[in-house]
Parts: C-alpha cells; sequence; structure tokens
C-alpha cells in the first residue's frame, strides 16, 4: 500500500495508511504521519468526502461506533486498494468549505447524513439547524413524507435530541412513523434506502438485516461494501454458494494477484471442509497463484484426489525455492511432501531438490542433515537426501571439496560452492577444473570482474 499525501492548507503531510472501516454508507481509511498522529480519511459510498487530524475520538460520535461496530480491514487488504484506486494525493477542506462543497453536489437527507460523519468535529447545533431547517421546510411545502423522512434519518445518528424526538413521535406522522417501523415492506417499496441502510447496519445484524443491505448493495453498484459485507459474514454461512458470490464480485473487479489474496485469507475458516478447500485451490489454480496453492498444501493436511494430479504436476514444476521461506516446521513439511506425492518419486524428488535449495541457504549441511534423521526413521530414501547425506560426509574431507562445490552448484549454492572451488584451486594450483567452475559460478552471480579474471589464469595455465 503506498503512503499518502495530505494537503491541508499550504502544508503536505506524507502518511502511511493503517486501518480502513466501513460503517453504514461510509468508509473511514486510517493513516499516521511520521511522528504517530492521526489522520482520518472519510468517504460517503466511495467518493472521498474530506480528512481530518484526530488527536482523541469522540465516544458515541460516527467515527467511534464506525471502529467499534463497522466491518474492518488492514490497509493492506484489496478492498482498500479497490477504494483508493492507486489515487494517493487528498485535499483536507475547511468544513466552512465542505458545508458549501456538499450543497451543491447532494441532496439534502444525503448532505445531512454525510455532515453527520464529521459529528466530532462540527458542532453539534450547525447539524441540528440544518435538520430542522429542512424539516421545517418540507412540511411547509405539505410534503409531509420528506419531512418525516428527514427527520427520521437525523433522528437516527442523534437520538438524545429532543426536537427529533417529539417530531417522529408526533401524531401527524404516526402513519409514516408505522410504514418506518416495517422495515422490510420500506425496503421493498424502495421509499428510502439511506435510511433502511442505517438501520439494518448494526453490530448484531440478523440474516434479513445482511439480505437487505446486499440487496441495496446490488442495486447501487456498491462492489466494496458487498465484498466487504461477505467477508464479515463468512463465519455465520460459509458454503458453496457464498464463494461463488465472493468469486462473482471479485472476479469482475480485482487483478489476479488480489483475487488470490481474498481467497488466501479465506482458506483458514475452510480449512476443515474438503469441498470448499478443492473450490479455492481451482480458483488459485486457474489465476497462476501458485505459491499461494502451494503454502495452502504444504501448510494444511488436504487430502487431493485422482483429478488434481495434474494441478499438482504444473505446480511443482511453477515454484521457486523461495516458496518454503516461512514453513519452519521442516519435520511437517517433509511429512506433507510425502502424503501429497507418495505416488509420484519424480515429483517428489523435483519438489524436494526446491525445498533443500531453499533450506541450504540458512541452514548449514550439517544442520539440514540432522533434520532428515527423521526421515532416515521413517524408512523414507530419495536420491536426493542421499546427497545431502553426501554433502554432510564430504565437509571435513579436504580432498573432496570439488565434489562438495559441485553438489553446492546443482542446489544453486554459489557463494558456498565458490568457496570449496577456491579451497580447491589452492590444493590442486595446476587443475583447471576448480578454474572452470570459479570461471562458470561468477557468470552464473552476474560478477563479470571476477569472472574474467578466472578467464585469463585458465588461459594462462
Amino acid at each position: 500500500m503506498n503512503d499518502l499525501t495530505l494537503h491541508i492548507r499550504k502544508k503536505s503531510v506524507n502518511t502511511k495508511p493503517r486501518k480502513l472501516y466501513l460503517y453504514k454508507q461510509g468508509k473511514i481509511l486510517e493513516t499516521t504521519d511520521k511522528s504517530g498522529k492521526h489522520y482520518y480519511l472519510f468517504f460517503y459510498k466511495d467518493h472521498f468526502i474530506n480528512g481530518v487530524k484526530a488527536d482523541a475520538i469522540s465516544i458515541s460520535s460516527y467515527l467511534h461506533l464506525a471502529i467499534r461496530d463497522g466491518i474492518s480491514f488492514d490497509a493492506s487488504h484489496p478492498t482498500c486498494e479497490l477504494l483508493l484506486d492507486n489515487k494517493t494525493d487528498y485535499t483536507l477542506s475547511t468544513f466552512n468549505h465542505l458545508f458549501k462543497k456538499l450543497q451543491e453536489k447532494y441532496p439534502a437527507t444525503e448532505m445531512l447524513i454525510i455532515l453527520s460523519f464529521f459529528d466530532s468535529f462540527i458542532k453539534p447545533e450547525k447539524i441540528q439547524q440544518l435538520a430542522k431547517k429542512l424539516f421545517y421546510q418540507y412540511r411547509r411545502n405539505g410534503q409531509l413524507f420528506n419531512a418525516y423522512r428527514m427527520i427520521a434519518t437525523y433522528y437516527q445518528f442523534s437520538p438524545k435530541d429532543s426536537f427529533a424526538d417529539d417530531m417522529v413521535h408526533a401524531f401527524e406522522f404516526e402513519q409514516n412513523r408505522v410504514r418506518y417501523e416495517d422495515i422490510l415492506t420500506l425496503h421493498q417499496t424502495n421509499k428510502d434506502p439511506l435510511y433502511v441502510e442505517a438501520k439494518c447496519f448494526k453490530a448484531n445484524r440478523t440474516d434479513l438485516d445482511n439480505q437487505i443491505l446486499f440487496d441495496i448493495y446490488q442495486e447501487e453498484n456498491r462492489i466494496i461494501d458487498a465484498l466487504a459485507l461477505h467477508l464479515a459474514t463468512i463465519d455465520q454461512k460459509i458454503n458453496k454458494d457464498k464463494l461463488d458470490q465472493i468469486d462473482l464480485l471479485i472476479s469482475e473487479h480485482l487483478p489476479d494477484k488480489q483475487q488470490g489474496e481474498i481467497w488466501n485469507g479465506l482458506i483458514v475458516k475452510i480449512k476443515d471442509d474438503p469441498e470448499l478447500l478443492k473450490i479455492v485451490m481451482e480458483k488459485l489454480f486457474k489465476q497462476e497463484q501458485y505459491e499461494t496453492l502451494a503454502k495452502l498444501l504444504f501448510t494444511y493436511d488436504i487430502k487431493l484426489d485422482e483429478s488434481q494430479s495434474e494441478m499438482i504436476a504444473t505446480l511443482i514444476e511453477k515454484i521457486e525455492p523461495t516458496i518454503f521461506s516461512g514453513i519452519d516446521d521442516i519435520d511437517h513439511l517433509f511429512d506433507r511432501l510425502y502424503q501429497l506425492l507418495e505416488n509420484n518419486s519424480h515429483q517428489l524428488e523435483l519438489v524436494m531438490e526446491k525445498c533443500f535449495t531453499h533450506y541450504l541457504s540458512i541452514y548449514s549441511v550439517s544442520e539440514l542433515a540432522e533434520k532428515l534423521e527423521g526421515i532416515e526413521n521413517k524408512g523414507r530414501k530419495l536420491p536426493i537426501t542421499e546427497k545431502i547425506k553426501k554433502m554432510h560426509d564430504l565437509i571435513d574431507n579436504p580432498d573432496q571439496q570439488l565434489t562438495l562445490g559441485e553438489l553446492y552448484l546443482e542446489f544453486k549454492q554459489l557463494e558456498k560452492a565458490i568457496s570449496c572451488f577456491e579451497w580447491e584451486m589452492e590444493l590442486s594450483p595446476n587443475d583447471k577444473k576448480p578454474l572452470q567452475y570459479l570461471y562458470k559460478t561468477y557468470q552464473a552471480m552476474g560478477n563479470k570482474v571476477e569472472a574474467n579474471n578466472f578467464k585469463q589464469l585458465l588461459m594462462n595455465l
């Protein structure tokens, strides 16, 4: 995630995104500058509105409720990248300027909702005055439904306001009040989707609440909100239909890498369900997310069927040795590789070669040979493990350093191979072999100067 530059009056502040919060119609991106000061960027649906610097958060404010009851993601999550869409510069306006801008761009009810996002930073009287003004304006014009809609919206985020409480419960609005109490019907008639959304978006949402929210998001094409809600409710209801809905959203709007991140985040939640795991694995494979898929297979005890043998073969061919970084339990890894490939010695040999190529870069041959004792004790032998044992036997043999260097080369351990060849060159100064290996190894490392030095030595010899 790129840093964001916030333009505040005549100065610019570089900030790092930390968290994204989704709450009702709003989204809030939390960022911090180099001194740890917090800045919050507010979005209405997917549109940037304004940002504020906040040293403290007022209890029960919109910002506080968003952090407490909203859906949250780390800033590295694909939803955040989707929201920012590579934009890195944001201008923070004064609230007087913001007020004028909102009047020009948004209908009255939406303007009131947006201003409520900043209830920690705007005097409550200003929002109340606007609500009253709009309410009386509608009522004078005989637009009782619009008047009630306005005051009901205001009452949602200011339930302690006595004026709003009186008007919402006034006899003249009894018919509207009854209508608003039936959220499902209000939703189905599409009379006030803003009110319905805010009402349904709460900490203890029911299945009906979630379904209504999904309907609204689909109607308004709000991809980020729909995806966030799917991910937030995955623990309550996870099945093939749920995965298909997520797939439909991300396949249209996210690049393959970010799709892979979404699926990878779901793995822990579905690792005990073979059917769902198979679905996710096939999606990762289709998107060529080989690294994510390999870590999934190597970490969890997933049972595969014969139909997936081609997938495994392609996976083993494509992955790089670095795939094993972060997998510290080598005993479990080796057990897992044997489980996956016990009937295919060629593939097992190939993946073990990549495995040892990685681990030889962080362990000594002696340490790795010791870890292999567990494999030997289980009666498992492979040519590749025999090579490691042979390397271990050659380490302290000064007459076999050329052979040891050749084995290091097989595992792409160029620095270690060079040490062996240099030792051999000292012992046998008239032998061309160590010089040839040193020339080729330095070439492979991209060190043309050293490679040419050994090329010259070969010519002189």
